[in-house]
């Protein structure tokens, strides 16, 4: 029973994965140039680095999201108690 939960959420997740790789690879953000530097390096310009956040480097802030979310269902996991049945 818990190997087809597993399963589903991977399903899930690699169902969501693979549809973003192919709306990037459709809008072609992959061959984007690299963003400038925007602000000062010590003080910065949250709005910049928020903009830029969801804009210019999606992609890796969603892979990001993806990567700490199965992180989080791995520690649930892990840290889970047996039920004594």
């Amino acid at each position: 029973r818990i190997i087809h939960r597993q399963r589903f959420f991977a399903m899930v997740a690699g169902i969501a994965l693979a549809l973003e790789l192919v709306i990037l690879a459709v809008q072609g953000s992959f061959s984007r140039p690299v963003a400038k530097l925007v602000g000062n390096v010590f003080g910065g310009n949250t709005e910049a680095v928020g903009a830029s956040l969801y804009t210019t480097f999606l992609f890796p802030f969603e892979l990001a999201s993806l990567v700490l979310l199965v992180a989080i269902f791995g520690a649930v996991v892990l840290a889970r108690r047996e039920s004594a049945e």
